[in-house]
């Protein structure tokens, strides 16, 4: 089963490097190495194929809420109401993930330099010390920045506004993915609403991590995808 309107993601990162985009198999995104490019810090084209059924209004009173939070340097646990969390890492690299309802935290270490991408409707109750930058999550948006030689960051956001009946399938689709075990999950229903999810996945490899997470709020009927890698150190540019 192919969910409508969820064909197509892209990812821009540098000029050296692969790009993956994102589709769904089954349901669920997988990722694939592709070659296209798109200039960072620019939002994404509209997704081609989209179905008609998904809403072109999407439900801004919720989403504008939504804002993802790019921090040099850590932030304390105590900010959010971690339900879950996992940690990894590899010779060159530290990397912890935070769930908690409708929002997570991706905290990645290398040398000296941590890096925290935090995703939440309530930045206002945050630090701002550390921030570098905040991005409002309605709509696409591609960001990309590299700090000193330490840490390349790239992310890409989606949102949409669904239709009951997709909100509901879609939320299936994701419910049963996250009884796999490589998935952190929280579960919630606000009163009078459908079931919601927030999930965390990611994929470890030697100087990077890249991290899907998926928040599906069922008070607003919308589904909100994020894609990020962090990798340790920086590729140097290609010459002509």
């Amino acid at each position: 089963m192919i969910l409508p309107g969820f064909e197509l993601l892209g990812l821009s990162i540098s000029p050296s490097r692969q790009q993956y985009t994102l589709i769904t198999e089954e349901g669920i995104f997988r990722a694939l190495w592709a070659g296209r490019r798109r200039p960072h810090g620019t939002a994404a084209s509209t997704m081609s194929g989209m179905d008609s059924t998904m809403s072109a209004h999407p439900h801004t009173t919720d989403l504008q809420t939504y804002n993802m939070l790019l921090y040099r340097g850590p932030v304390h646990p105590e900010f959010f109401n971690i339900t879950g969390r996992r940690q990894t890492g590899h010779a060159d690299f530290e990397f912890e993930a935070w769930v908690f309802r409708g929002g997570h935290v991706l905290r990645f270490e290398h040398a000296t330099t941590t890096l925290c991408e935090v995703v939440t409707n309530d930045p206002g109750s945050l630090p701002e010390r550390g921030l570098v930058t905040t991005m409002p999550c309605s709509g696409e948006r591609d960001y990309e920045e590299v700090f000193g030689d330490r840490i390349t960051f790239v992310t890409s956001i989606q949102t949409e506004a669904l239709s009951e009946h997709l909100y509901l399938g879609t939320h299936r689709e994701m419910l049963e993915h996250g009884q796999d075990p490589a998935c952190l999950v929280t579960n919630w229903t606000d009163n009078g609403a459908h079931a919601s999810l927030s999930l965390i996945e990611f994929q470890r490899y030697s100087d990077q991590i890249h991290v899907q997470t998926y928040h599906l709020r069922g008070d607003s009927l919308t589904v909100l995808r994020t894609q990020s890698i962090l990798q340790a150190g920086v590729e140097a540019e290609e010459e002509d």
